[in-house]
């Protein structure tokens, strides 16, 4: 679990970076050399898009998404953990929904191409069923120890 946790660590950095790059250089491009480039605007919208997706699978893996705890101090630890079954399973529910309709789009969106990249589309919004079926692995199956995935 170590080496994936990395694995998708690292793919967000990287994300990241190619955004911050990818910005700099139209930066540049646009008020120096006064030649904008066109394409730089659609690649760091799929780097964000990327980053948002895989990034939601790294802090399920973390479980650090948010959530109210106010009550769940005052709530017997009885009621705490049947809370924490019915959040889990209302999560699971809303992820195999991402996961099939996710997927249906991205199948339906396969033969469309971004406008100024051509990247096909597909290749994009299969990123929706894929976090979601990591979040959905992760959720249920994955490491319970934060310890464990970052060292």
């Amino acid at each position: 679990m170590k080496a994936f946790y990395k694995f998708l660590e690292g793919l967000c950095v990287l994300l990241i970076l190619s955004m911050l790059v990818v910005t700099v250089i139209q930066i540049v491009m646009r008020y120096i050399f006064d030649s904008p480039l066109s394409w730089t605007e659609e690649v760091v919208r799929f780097s964000l898009v990327g980053t948002t997706f895989v990034g939601a699978a790294l802090v399920m893996l973390d479980k650090e998404h948010i959530f109210v705890d106010a009550f769940l101090d005052v709530l017997p630890s009885r009621v705490v953990k049947n809370l924490d079954k019915i959040a889990k399973f209302f999560s699971a529910v809303f992820l195999l929904i991402m996961c099939v309709y996710g997927f249906i789009f991205a199948l339906g969106s396969w033969r469309q191409l971004a406008p100024v990249t051509q990247i096909k589309m597909g290749y994009i919004y299969m990123l929706i069923p894929l976090s979601a079926a990591l979040m959905l692995y992760f959720l249920f199956w994955g490491n319970t120890s934060k310890e464990n995935t970052k060292e």
